[in-house]
């Protein structure tokens, strides 16, 4: 498991935005002058401590992350950290992945991994009572946090139970995450057969992500038959709105597999999928570009296409930056 997660936690898994830590930019206007913007935050800072003594647990965390920055205040790890605690114990799971970054980071507290997934557990506590609840999306959602190595709480166990739950319930995203479990062995005996045809009933059902998961596992298999058989699912799922399928079409025909090789096709569905999002769609178009394969050569423009998949948080494009670099 990774251990520094920096921005990538829990928090990634719940929809929350991460203002631990001083990643988040003030909302200050900064056209203004230096003695204004501090002005304003320090008004801010009075209105926040109100609202956190009032009971407001919203209040208290954001009065954290004030701390944390030193937005209105002077910046203090440790204060910080007292009014995520305060919030966290009020029900606040924004402040509870808060203090699991702090305890991870050693900031304001003494570093505890053990403490840092005990409050990232806590913030997935409403996620949880949602998916008891019936809630088959809080569920996937739960499957998801426990089944991802960066998340601070991964468990492999865990993350089948609820993939399984979600599944149960019709949620297909649960039936591809519960599947691509069966076919990897995590948390589960690996059982190809049992992959398939959760996989297949996902693909089936409409879900996209299924039908491109379907199609990797066939893609791993030998045999021309197997190749062609993963080229359709990955078109299926292209043609269904999936950028990842679009993708690894676009592999498909940039290597031949399951399909005549076409460069200039592979180079076309490349940037379909980069733009629809599917960052290492942008990465594998940037090397097209860079050896002039289906596109005219351009350094410039691979440069350009590995920032932006660097940006979106594609690191093996962020290690291209490093080695394109003038030394």
């Amino acid at each position: 498991m990774l251990r520094k997660l920096a921005t990538f936690c829990v928090c990634a898994l719940l929809f929350i935005p991460v203002v631990a830590l001083g990643q988040q930019p003030q909302r200050t206007n900064r056209q203004a002058p230096a003695a204004q913007r501090t002005s304003q935050a320090a008004r801010e800072v009075a209105l926040l401590r109100r609202a956190c003594n009032g009971g407001d647990m919203a209040g208290c965390f954001r009065l954290g992350a004030a701390y944390s920055r030193g937005s209105g205040v002077a910046q203090s790890a440790t204060r910080a950290v007292e009014f995520w605690r305060r919030a966290c114990d009020g029900g606040n799971s924004d402040a509870c992945v808060a203090l699991g970054l702090a305890y991870e980071n050693g900031l304001g507290v003494e570093e505890s991994f053990t403490r840092a997934r005990e409050y990232y557990t806590r913030a997935l506590e409403p996620v949880r009572r949602g998916c008891d609840s019936g809630d088959m999306a809080a569920c996937l959602r739960l499957g998801d946090a426990y089944g991802t190595s960066e998340s601070g709480v991964a468990d492999d166990s865990l993350a089948v139970e609820f993939w399984q739950r979600a599944c149960d319930g019709g949620n297909m995203g649960g039936c591809t995450a519960l599947g691509q479990a069966y076919a990897g062995g995590h948390g589960v005996a690996r059982s190809a057969t049992r992959a398939v045809e959760l996989l297949q009933r996902a693909c089936d059902s409409g879900h996209m992500d299924g039908c491109v998961a379907l199609g990797w596992h066939y893609s791993l298999s030998s045999g021309p038959e197997s190749r062609t058989r993963a080229f359709e699912l990955y078109q299926r799922a292209c043609d269904g709105g999936s950028m990842r399928g679009c993708a690894r079409v676009a592999e498909s025909y940039a290597n031949g597999q399951g399909v005549q090789r076409n460069d200039t096709r592979a180079a076309e569905l490349y940037q379909r999928a980069c733009d629809g999002g599917t960052m290492w769609g942008c990465r594998m178009l940037a090397e097209m570009y860079a050896n002039g394969r289906g596109v005219q050569r351009s350094d410039a423009r691979a440069a350009e296409l590995y920032q932006r998949a660097c940006d979106g948080g594609d690191r093996a494009s962020c290690a291209q930056l490093v080695r394109r670099s003038p030394e």
